[in-house]
């Protein structure tokens, strides 16, 4: 399964059958995936504090309502606990970050989602914690690979954590694994929404990829 989004995004579809299970749903844009907190906020701030000084909620701030309009995310298909799965696998830890706030009580886990980008040359995929909710108890990682890195599976995958058959053309696109990073002290409920999928335009990996490619 391929979805176009632009000029520059199509989204490709892993058929790696032990995967199938998930019923994974596609990568939607941000603004479909508002928290209900955002959802159910007045924009009036005396409704919930008749003494503010202020005179409205963060509902009418620009630069966060910008936020809604960036990036696409997919919420989880399925709840992430310790325990692990063909999706959600142990293979980071709190040894990884010594010197933060992260210790032995924090699970981690590299979800694998059988989705991936294929972008145009020049362009990026940058993984952020999703921005419209800061959960206490549960931390997602930002992410910026290489376009096309660890190309394996014969030339079908750079992920090397499902079973890929579609071949890449690496010459005239870059593809990118979505595989977020998370850490969380109680498990994470299917259906959440945990990071955004930020494509962005690179212009001096264009120019390089232009002179190696000759694109």
């Amino acid at each position: 399964m391929k979805i176009k989004e632009t000029e520059y995004l199509t989204w490709e579809y892993c058929n790696d059958p032990d995967v199938q299970y998930l019923s994974c749903p596609a990568p939607t844009p941000i603004a479909d995936n508002k928290p209900d907190w955002f959802k159910n906020l007045s924009v009036n701030i005396k409704q919930y504090n008749p003494d503010s000084n202020f005179e409205h909620t963060i509902k009418s701030c620009l630069g966060f309502r910008g936020l809604i309009n960036l990036g696409y995310t997919i919420p989880l298909p399925e709840e992430v606990t310790a325990l692990d799965t063909y999706f959600s696998r142990g293979r980071i830890n709190a040894d990884m970050v010594p010197g933060t706030k992260f210790d032995q009580s924090w699970r981690f886990r590299l979800l694998n989602f059988p989705w991936r980008a294929k972008m145009a040359k020049g362009w990026r995929l940058l993984i952020l914690p999703y921005l419209l909710d800061w959960p206490e108890k549960q931390q997602s990682f930002a992410g910026a690979v290489a376009p096309n890195y660890r190309t394996c599976q014969n030339n079908c995958s750079v992920d090397m954590s499902l079973k890929w058959d579609i071949e890449m053309d690496i010459e005239k696109y870059n593809y990118y694994a979505i595989e977020p990073a998370v850490a969380f002290k109680q498990k994470i409920p299917k259906g959440s929404v945990i990071f955004t999928l930020l494509p962005f335009y690179d212009d001096e990996l264009h120019k390089k990829q232009k002179e190696q490619y000759n694109v």
